[in-house]
C-alpha cells in the first residue's frame, strides 16, 4: 500500500460523505503541510496569485 487519501480542513457540499469511508485520513497541520504549496502541484503555472 503506497497510496493514502488524506483530507485538511475538508468543508462544504460533498465533505460529509467523505468523513464516513474507512480509508480516509483527517490530516493535522503538519502532515497536510507538504501537499499545500504551490509546488507541490506545480500551481506556478496555472493558480492565480491570490491562492
Amino acid at each position: 500500500s503506497t497510496a493514502f487519501f488524506g483530507m485538511y480542513r475538508n468543508w462544504g457540499p460533498g465533505a460529509d460523505a467523505v468523513h464516513g469511508v474507512p480509508w480516509a485520513r483527517e490530516l493535522d497541520y503538519f502532515t497536510a503541510r507538504p501537499f499545500l504549496g504551490k509546488s507541490f502541484v506545480n500551481g506556478f503555472h496555472w493558480l492565480t496569485p491570490d491562492v
